[in-house]
């Protein structure tokens, strides 16, 4: 195969210079100097102007050959800084020889090659399309060569028609390329050669137009008509050329005008682009070559073009720039004109210096050598080396399997000679591994994706390359693959702009190496969340990844911190087993006083927060602390945070009582919130969950429910760190319902966040989690309460509605109490009711639609058996399943017991599991027998579950197509699990497990950023499966099925 070396250089061109015996000719109207000859563009029978003599085939090889490497360097040099600091631009030569298109590679290697040789018309087509797309750059040498090779290899006429029809892009923007060069063998050939390349041109230009649109199509006409001037020696063909692309005149920047028509016509020409702009822009004085297009003016009107060119004077926002009024006045200073020399001479009184002549800045000729083959930058992943192994792990949620399943990369992101990877043979993809590992190719997540699963350690063991974007395909390759694909995700985190998209993907994998990039992203405050995350929910292999790091260097603060923050979240024993001999240095470090290091700063405690006594802080024995007690825990809690808590404050959890602990903090944070929160003092917060009680983790959760809607939205997410640190169940209560309750979305996501951490930690699902952290609002055993007042005693119970009342000892209902603690106690009530029951209505019936089962434990300690969650137990029935069997159904009765259909009494087997069923699986029967039951004992069920519709014909889903809708119904269906859906319009959808979605496809759709006022009205077009495959509705589940159709109700 080619070698990485330099290929050999070709020899650099000689300078050429125009002999001046040959310029000496001279017009009326004109005052034809050196300098107008060096910037005319020339044309047949107009001013003579140097035009150097075409080269032989091996000198114009040798000149295109050194333009293009010289243009590679230019291009590599002129790279972006950070890039070039690297050393990272890839020569663009060598990424045509690396290629994964025969075509390109072919290329490459003939542009290694110092030998010239004629090209097929397909080759020629790869070589100008190159020059055009890849090296037109710095210096237009290459054009020029170009042009010469293709002439010298076939004729003048061959090689215009191969160019034109090479013609697949615009002109650059002012420049003309390779067909400034041709005009000047245009102008040069003979009548008989010209005459044939002119009918070439114009055959080639009607023919290729037909098959371009747009500006293409406009610079097409105007590259012809720049060829084929009007002039002296013009004839009907280039005024007819002409007169077709000047039917594309108009503004600069806003139609398909090119400023080379300057060059290419008369006087009239220069009016016409005149009258279109409201200002004489730049464009007017624009150049290719270094030749200046309204020069040809002067050339082929003479004196006439004097007045106008007079009141071309640059406007704005070029008045005082010297490059275009320099060009200006050199341009007058030719014109045998009073009305220029009038504009000139004003000019020079007014001091301008841009008056006394105007030279361009000569472009600089980059080297031309060839450079050796540099395989592009790869990242390897970096493992460590835990002293008790873990084993790999993969541990996702339900919306991070789907957003996975939901990746996925066109099949053409990876080609091989055209051929998708994934369509090619095994010939094929063994030699395109063949050509990556021979170029060290390194691997992308496309690559991965696409290609066949023998290929992947070959792949993997040739490093990765850096793009964010491709980040997310990892969670897909995890995946597919498991936890032998983690080696790309880990690599990710070696390239700075992917450390965001690498830490989402990482969040469902655990491995030890992940520690080292979770180190460094707890560093800092921009990548502490996902970081806390990942150690929270892997603290196994963060422990020993953490451990691994500290062993290599002890020292180093970012490890040491990680440690500390394992440890006070309970993990001291995973650090402790991890350091082995080294455990006592390990204890050591973790007990060290962080404010006793040299340049620990001891934080200064307010006096607003000790101005008063604060409650005492005793001990089980009796004790209690003292004033330098109480200041060595108040300086040890204010260096505390979220992430990392002073080992001071572990300690008084042992020392101090729950009680004395819960008093000195709550005062703490009564006193901050009675000084106006003060950031500085945010710690205050934290005392709470670290040395508080549950009665403060409410007063927190009330606190947090107000700032979330204030400016104050970030100490309301701190209120989230600190109930997640006191860690009780009524500490999580509050949690779960800030996660599912707030009314503020990005609140309302980090409490969710904190809920789907420790649910990890519990291996549960959040809605597993939720079963176990039901509030008993205050109710005894029975379900009720008992509140005495002046009027008599009541017992508090409640109705059909889930709602309480009070029913006094002779079982009459009042639904209201005089004022008083009873009244208030029942108030409080109902509004604890109220927003629990629909928190839990809503987990319960996303139980029955997703037909999860609870263990028979909780269920009969959380539903049947729990003071609250019984009222919503009672008015459900129950399945009840041996293994993966249903064996019955239950109901609970009103003392908690459970009775069958027939009010006999069941008990629940071991090991067995309850779900709520949905109506499909249950049979007519049971339905009836239940609905009888439920009605003999006036049970209102919390929704539909006896009675709720069923639907089983896919014809039920095609009725909703033509439905008039609206926004804000479409965004209702986010309560039944439905998400918006980005492509070229927003949509709806919901996932229905295994990556299968359902889009419900409206017209218009809506942008991101519309609101209920902003968004169009909505009309169903149909619903449709995404990534399903072959799946058609009659495929999926029958519930799944039922409820997608249940959920469009809302059409209706």
């Amino acid at each position: 195969m080619t070698s990485w070396s330099a290929p050999p250089p070709s020899p650099t061109p000689a300078v050429w210079a125009p002999d001046p015996a040959v310029l000496t000719d001279q017009r009326d109207g004109p005052e034809v100097s050196d300098w107008l000859r060096s910037v005319l563009h020339p044309r047949r029978g107009g001013i003579t102007t140097g035009i150097r003599p075409l080269a032989g085939l091996e000198d114009a090889w040798a000149g295109l050959r050194n333009a293009v490497w010289g243009q590679d360097r230019a291009i590599r040099e002129a790279g972006r800084e950070s890039i070039r600091e690297a050393g990272r631009e890839p020569s663009r030569v060598w990424q045509l020889v690396t290629s994964y298109e025969a075509g390109d590679r072919a290329l490459g290697r003939r542009l290694l090659d110092p030998e010239a040789r004629v090209g097929s018309e397909s080759e020629d087509m790869a070589l100008i399309r190159a020059v055009r797309e890849r090296f037109q750059y710095l210096h237009e040498a290459v054009d020029e060569w170009l042009a010469d090779f293709l002439v010298a290899s076939h004729g003048l006429p061959e090689a215009c028609r191969r160019l034109l029809e090479g013609f697949h892009t615009d002109l650059p923007y002012t420049g003309v390329g390779v067909f400034g060069r041709l005009r000047q063998l245009l102008v040069a050939a003979d009548e008989s050669t010209y005459a044939r390349t002119r009918d070439v041109l114009l055959e080639t230009r009607d023919r290729r137009a037909t098959k371009l649109t747009g500006n293409t199509r406009a610079d097409l006409f105007w590259a012809v008509t720049y060829l084929l001037p009007v002039g002296p020696r013009a004839g009907g063909e280039e005024r007819a050329a002409h007169a077709e692309a000047m039917l594309y005149v108009g503004r600069f920047g806003n139609s398909a005008v090119h400023p080379s028509g300057l060059a290419s016509g008369d006087l009239d020409t220069l009016e016409r682009y005149l009258r279109t702009e409201p200002r004489v822009r730049h464009e007017f004085f624009s150049t290719s070559g270094g030749r200046i297009y309204l020069s040809g003016m002067l050339d082929i009107a003479g004196a006439a073009a004097g007045p106008v060119l007079a009141r071309m004077r640059p406007t704005y926002p070029h008045e005082d720039d010297p490059y275009y009024q320099g060009m200006w006045c050199a341009l007058l200073a030719c014109a045998d004109d009073d009305t220029a020399r009038a504009a000139l001479a004003e000019e020079r009184a007014a001091g301008h210096a841009w008056t006394f002549g105007f030279t361009a800045a000569a472009q600089a000729v980059p080297d031309g050598s060839p450079v050796a083959y540099q395989p592009p930058k790869a990242a390897h992943p970096v493992w460590l080396n835990p002293a008790v192994p873990v084993e790999p792990r993969l541990r996702w949620r339900d919306e991070e399997r789907e957003a996975a399943e939901r990746s996925g990369v066109y099949e053409d992101a990876e080609k091989w000679d055209g051929v998708p990877i994934s369509r090619c043979d095994a010939a094929q993809v063994t030699a395109w591994l063949e050509h990556r590992e021979h170029w060290a190719i390194p691997t992308s997540p496309t690559a991965l994706a696409l290609a066949p699963r023998w290929t992947h350690e070959r792949l993997m063991a040739l490093g990765f390359t850096q793009f964010h974007y491709w980040v997310r395909l990892n969670p897909l390759l995890l995946l597919r693959h498991g936890t032998g694909h983690v080696a790309p995700l880990v690599a990710a985190f070696q390239d700075p702009g992917s450390v965001d998209a690498a830490l989402t993907a990482a969040q469902p994998v655990g491995h030890p190496a992940l520690a080292g990039p979770m180190v460094r992203a707890f560093t800092g405050k921009k990548h502490r969340r996902p970081a806390r995350s990942w150690l929270l929910r892997h603290p196994d292999h963060a422990a020993a990844g953490a451990v691994a790091l500290w062993r290599a260097d002890p020292a180093d603060p970012a490890t040491g911190r990680v440690l500390r923050y394992l440890a006070a979240q309970g993990h001291r024993e995973l650090l402790t087993a991890q350091a082995g001999d080294r455990a006592a240095d390990l204890v050591a470090l973790l007990e060290q006083d962080p404010l006793d290091a040299p340049k620990a700063k001891r934080p200064k405690i307010p006096a607003y927060l000790t101005d008063e006594p604060l409650p005492p802080l005793t001990s089980a024995s009796g004790d209690t602390a003292t004033l330098g007690d109480q200041d060595h825990l108040l300086v040890r809690l204010a260096s505390s945070d979220a992430d990392e808590v002073h080992p001071g404050v572990l300690a008084a959890r042992d020392r101090w009582t729950a009680g004395s602990r819960a008093a000195f903090a709550g005062a703490l944070f009564d006193r901050w919130v009675a000084a106006g929160a003060p950031a500085s003092e945010g710690w205050c917060m934290q005392a709470v969950g670290l040395i508080g009680d549950d009665a403060g983790a409410r007063k927190l959760a009330a606190h947090a429910r107000q700032w979330a809607g204030t400016n104050a939205s970030a100490r309301a997410q701190a209120v989230l760190d600190a109930l997640r640190q006191r860690g009780t169940d009524a500490a999580l209560i509050e949690l779960s319902l800030l996660a599912e309750k707030s009314r503020f979305p990005v609140f309302r996501k980090r409490a969710r966040e904190h809920i789907e951490t420790i649910a990890d930690l519990r291996g549960l699902t959040t809605d597993e989690l939720a079963d176990r952290l039901v509030p008993s609002l205050g109710l005894d055993e029975d379900g009720g309460d008992v509140v005495e007042i002046p009027a008599g005693t009541f017992r508090i119970v409640f109705d059909h509605r889930l709602m309480p009342v009070a029913r006094d000892a002779g079982g009459r209902i009042r639904a209201d109490l005089p004022k008083g603690p009873g009244k208030t106690r029942l108030a409080a009530l109902r509004k604890e009711a109220r927003v629990s029951a629909s928190l839990h209505v809503a987990r319960l019936e996303r139980a029955m639609c997703s037909e999860r089962r609870i263990p028979s434990a909780i269920f009969l300690d959380r539903f049947a058996g729990h003071p609250w969650m019984t009222h919503l137990a009672q008015r459900l029935v129950w399945g009840v399943f041996d293994g993966d069997v249903r064996t019955g159904t239950v109901r609970v009765a009103e003392d908690g017991t459970l009775a069958s259909a027939g009010d006999d009494p069941v008990t629940l087997p071991d090991g067995a599991t309850v779900d709520v069923p949905h109506p499909l699986h249950l049979t007519g029967e049971e339905l009836a027998a239940w609905g009888e039951v439920f009605a003999d004992y006036e049970l209102l069920q919390p929704f539909e579950q006896l009675n709720r519709p069923v639907h089983r014909d896919p014809e039920d889903l095609a009725r909703v197509a033509g439905r008039k809708t609206t926004y804000a119904v479409l965004r209702g269906l986010e309560r039944h699990g439905w998400t918006r859906w980005y492509d070229a319009a927003v949509q709806m959808a919901k996932p229905l497990g295994g990556g299968v979605w359902a889009l419900l496809e409206t017209d218009p759709g809506w942008h991101a950023s519309d609101t209920v006022d902003t968004a169009p009205p909505q009309t169903v077009e149909r619903v449709s499966l995404v990534r399903g495959g072959a799946l058609t509705f009659g495929d999926l589940p029958p519930v799944v099925f039922s409820e997608l159709v249940h959920d469009l109700r809302v059409l209706d």
